[in-house]
């Protein structure tokens, strides 16, 4: 999805224009930008029959729709469906599906589904950390952040240029986070009391469910394997896959990838220390080791075995995740991997 560019700049002005007749000497990005904002209120009031007064900060409230549920003020984070666009309609970001292909920016490889916003103090810019702090699970917000709250409270590195422009954010919040890990945990157990009903976890944040023993012996160590591999959030989002059909399924096949070869990894006597030898390009290997949710499952299986293993961000991408733009594992996402070990070459 493209981000806005200088078009948008032309469409803003033009707003100003209308509500200004003449730029003041030594005018500023600021105070053209609070012109229009000014404008843009004045006339959502007139059509909408409201009045909207923008905060002591500058935030302007459009509407809200106040949730029932946990209030954001002293939670960890929380998850959102959210629309970013200029005053003048320009969206520089849709995380809802259905929306996207409304407007016509739908790909099948990527992601849509709620984003995380960290709330911990300086996490979120001024204008973003107000705005989320005043909501609780099933709100609904309309809001218009100006460019002067769109630093961090701590960083100094906002600019009065040409590039700051007042944009405008739809929220509709999914959930409120007060402890990220027991939040895990708990969508973990529910996926797999759906999905794998009766699988115990074999330690905390990791789940395992051989589907197919083919009754080999362990693989020793520093034995390489060949693997295929199917991994997704739980959502049910496919980020990666080594097996053509599976890609060509899921829409994400990639006609510069081989999988006529699987995924090498080098067993060793711990998880620890399993290696790869030929790291996917999306993202299950990392650093020249597979994951530790991966490496885990492994270490469990044999010649010719089918598992799916099931785990929380900590032995995954953790906080930072592995995305490249909207594909991908966003941050603080538990995964689901279908793993086969292909049979033993024979001599």
């Amino acid at each position: 999805m493209k981000a806005y560019t200088r078009t948008l700049l032309f469409a803003a002005a033009a707003l100003m224009m209308a509500s200004c007749a003449k730029e003041p000497e030594n005018d500023t990005t600021d105070a053209r930008q609070k012109r229009i904002l000014e404008a843009f209120v004045e006339k959502y009031n007139e059509e909408h029959g409201t009045n909207v007064v923008p905060e002591e900060s500058g935030l302007v409230i459009l509407d809200h729709k106040i949730g029932q549920g946990m209030p954001a003020a002293n939670a960890t984070a929380l998850y959102a469906y959210y629309e970013e666009m200029t005053l003048d309609g320009i969206y520089s970001w849709v995380s809802d599906e259905e929306k996207c292909k409304e407007l016509g920016q739908y790909d099948v490889r990527d992601y849509y589904g709620p984003t995380i916003f960290m709330l911990k103090k300086n996490s979120q810019t001024r204008g973003m950390e107000e705005l989320l702090w005043s909501v609780n699970q099933g709100s609904e917000i309309d809001a218009i952040i100006p460019p002067w709250l769109t630093n961090i409270v701590t960083d100094n590195s906002y600019s009065d240029d040409e590039y700051s422009v007042n944009m405008r954010y739809k929220f509709k919040i999914t959930d409120v986070i007060t402890d990220m890990a027991q939040y895990q945990i708990d969508t973990i157990a529910s996926y797999m009391r759906k999905y794998y009903p009766g699988t115990d976890s074999t330690k905390y944040g990791f789940y395992f469910k051989k589907l197919h023993d083919a009754g080999k012996d362990t693989i020793e160590s520093s034995t390489e394997v060949s693997c295929r591999y199917i991994g997704r959030l739980l959502d049910g989002y496919v980020f990666d896959t080594n097996i053509a059909d599976s890609a060509r399924k899921f829409g994400i096949f990639d006609s510069e990838t081989d999988y006529s070869e699987g995924l090498s990894v080098i067993y060793d006597e711990t998880y620890k220390g399993m290696t790869s030898s030929s790291l996917s390009s999306n993202g299950t290997a990392t650093s020249g080791g597979v994951c530790e949710g991966f490496a885990r499952a492994l270490k469990m299986m044999s010649y010719g075995d089918e598992a799916i293993a099931v785990f929380w961000s900590d032995m995954g991408y953790g906080e930072n995740g592995n995305t490249d733009g909207r594909q991908g594992v966003p941050s603080y996402q538990p995964l689901a991997f279908y793993i086969y070990v292909e049979p033993e070459e024979e001599d």
